[in-house]
């Protein structure tokens, strides 16, 4: 849909201890993952090539943006 249109439809639920905010920096992050192309790449290898991906390093990156 994203290359005949320029939109994408994306549905998140709130599901268990999440506060709304927590929720809004999860759904931002993965809008920056999937938007960025040098971060899609993060994407590509976690699904792709697994056993190559820092788990770590990724958490670290992400909890900079919750307060």
């Amino acid at each position: 849909m994203l290359f005949k249109k320029g939109l994408i439809f994306v549905r998140g639920d709130i599901i268990g201890d999440i506060t709304k905010s927590e929720a809004n920096i999860v759904f931002s992050l993965t809008q920056q993952y999937y938007i960025d192309p040098v971060k899609y790449r993060k994407v590509i290898e976690f699904n792709q090539e697994p056993r190559k991906f820092n788990f770590e390093e990724h958490i670290d990156n992400c909890l900079k943006y919750f307060p």
